[in-house]
């Protein structure tokens, strides 16, 4: 956001405390019918809507947790959780919108959006947060540096 002079900002739609669906339940690695904290976000750059993240919490890890507009969740786990992630997982596919959700974009439905799903883990590899985002294909790249093992660079120049 910063190289193209945007600021980075979300709007909560919804939070709530609820049990986990499968999907989360998995992800999270938690024993059925777990209470998760559901919160829906529109992220913006600017004024412009980019995606719709809702992430799953476990309740247990986030007691009283209630975000405001504008506040950094990460900022918030870390601060007053004691929740720092060390790693996530990320995985996109390419989707199409339905309707509630362009409306939220403000695209046309049936756009080509990506849908991504992120776990994020703490540094003793515990999951503690499930994401699942839509994120305008239109206004959105994912960019990826592929670079060899630093072993294997190393092996390759002493051998050569």
């Amino acid at each position: 956001m910063r190289r193209h002079n945007l600021v980075a900002t979300s709007r909560v739609l919804d939070q709530f405390e609820a049990e986990a669906d499968q999907h989360a339940t998995d992800a999270l690695r938690l024993p059925p019918k777990s209470r998760v904290l559901i919160l829906k976000r529109l992220r913006l750059a600017g004024a412009e809507p980019l995606g719709l993240q809702i992430a799953h919490i476990p309740a247990a890890l986030v007691p009283g947790l209630h975000l405001a507009d504008g506040a950094s969740l990460y900022e918030v786990l870390q601060g007053r959780y004691r929740l720092y992630p060390a790693r996530a997982r990320e995985t996109y596919v390419a989707a199409l919108a339905d309707d509630a959700t362009a409306a939220l974009l403000g695209i046309p439905a049936g756009s080509a959006v990506f849908a991504a799903e992120r776990v994020t883990f703490t540094l003793n590899e515990t999951p503690f947060e499930f994401v699942q985002s839509t994120v305008r294909g239109d206004r959105y790249a994912i960019v990826l540096d592929l670079v060899r093992n630093a072993g294997e660079q190393q092996a390759l120049t002493l051998n050569s």
